[in-house]
C-alpha cells in the first residue's frame, strides 16, 4: 500500500521517485560535462599533431648531405624549431630527419644499427659530432665573400644569393649589410651606400633595386675612370684615343704630323682657328687675337 501524506492524504511514493530521478539526471549531466571537458583537453595535442601530415612537416626541412659548406648546426636548429612549433613527437621527428638525409649523411646513418634504436637527443648529438667542423664555416665565409654583384645581373638576384650565404654563417644584420655592399663592382656605389647608413636589409634592397646598368657603368667601356669634380659630384671620363693619337702642331688636327699637314703653314705668332671639335686652352683664349685668313693672329705671340 502506498504511503500517504499525513496532512493531505495524497500518496508520497511518486513524488519521492520523481525528485530522485530529477537529482539523478542533474548529476549525470554534470558528470557528462566534466568527462567531455577532460577528454577534450587530453585529445587536443593529438588533434594538433593530426592537423599536419608527416609529409607536410618534412617539406619544412631542407635536405642534409654532409657536404663541405653545409652547416649541421643550422640544420639541427631548424629541425628543433619545426618540432617545437608543430608539436611533433620525438619518434616521428626522428623518422622525418632520416628521410631528409642524403649522400654521405645517409651512408653514415646506414653504417651503424645503433642509430635506429637511439633516442632523438642522442641521435642529434651523434649527427652533430660527425659533421660539425670549423672548416665548413670557413668554406661558407669564403663562398659568401666571393659572391660579387656581376655585370648585367639584377641586384635582387645578387642580394638574395648574398643574404642566403650570410644566413648560413649566422652573421648579424649589420655585418650582412656590410658584406652585401662589399660585393658591389663599383667603388663609387660602395662609398655612396656606406654614406647612406642603411640600418636594415630592406632599406638597402629597396634603394639598390633602382640602380640601373648605366649607374653602375656596365654599359661603358672598361677604360672609364671615376672623376670627382670640384662640386663633389662624380662623373666618369673615358681614356679616349685622343690621349695617345698623333696631333699636328700646325693645325692642331689629329692623326697626322705637321710635316704631313695639307693646310697652309701657320705663321709664327698665330694660334689655331677654333672649331667645334677643337678646344682652345685658357692661355690662348686670354690673348688678344685678330682673325687674318685661316689662323688668328695673337698680339702676344708664343
Amino acid at each position: 500500500m502506498a504511503n500517504t501524506d499525513s496532512e493531505t492524504g495524497s500518496p508520497t511514493q511518486g513524488i519521492t521517485g520523481e525528485g530522485e530521478l530529477s537529482n539523478q539526471m542533474s548529476t549525470m549531466t554534470m558528470e557528462e560535462v566534466i568527462t567531455a571537458t577532460v577528454r577534450t583537453m587530453q585529445l587536443s595535442p593529438t588533434r594538433q599533431q593530426l592537423k599536419y601530415s608527416n609529409k607536410e612537416i618534412a617539406a619544412l626541412l631542407p635536405t642534409f648531405s654532409g657536404k663541405d659548406g653545409e652547416d649541421v648546426a643550422n640544420w639541427l636548429t631548424r629541425v628543433e624549431a619545426v618540432q617545437r612549433v608543430y608539436a611533433v613527437a620525438d619518434e616521428i621527428m626522428q623518422v622525418i630527419m632520416v628521410t631528409k638525409l642524403l649522400g654521405a649523411a645517409l651512408e653514415w646513418y646506414y653504417s651503424k644499427v645503433d642509430y635506429v634504436t637511439m633516442s632523438l637527443s642522442s641521435f642529434k648529438v651523434e649527427l652533430r659530432s660527425m659533421f660539425a667542423s670549423r672548416p665548413s664555416r670557413i668554406a661558407l665565409m669564403k663562398s659568401m665573400e666571393a659572391r660579387r654583384w656581376r655585370k648585367d645581373e639584377k641586384f635582387s638576384t645578387y642580394f638574395n644569393d648574398k643574404v642566403v650565404l650570410a644566413n648560413k654563417v649566422n652573421l648579424d644584420r649589420a655585418d650582412v649589410i656590410e658584406y652585401v655592399i662589399d660585393g658591389f663592382d663599383n667603388s663609387v656605389l660602395q662609398s655612396q651606400a656606406r654614406m647612406k647608413g642603411f640600418s636594415t636589409l630592406a632599406e638597402l634592397q629597396q634603394t639598390m633595386n633602382n640602380i640601373t646598368g648605366a649607374d653602375r657603368g656596365s654599359a661603358r667601356v672598361s677604360s672609364e675612370k671615376p672623376v670627382v669634380e670640384s662640386s663633389g659630384s662624380v662623373t666618369r671620363s673615358s681614356q679616349s684615343n685622343s690621349r695617345t693619337a698623333l696631333r699636328c702642331f700646325n693645325c692642331n688636327g689629329l692623326n697626322h704630323r705637321s710635316s704631313e699637314c695639307s693646310k697652309p703653314r701657320r705663321e709664327k705668332g698665330s694660334c689655331y682657328q677654333p672649331t667645334s671639335a677643337t678646344r682652345v686652352s685658357e692661355a690662348t683664349t686670354s690673348k688678344s687675337c685678330s682673325t687674318t685668313g685661316l689662323y688668328k693672329q695673337c698680339a702676344s705671340g708664343f
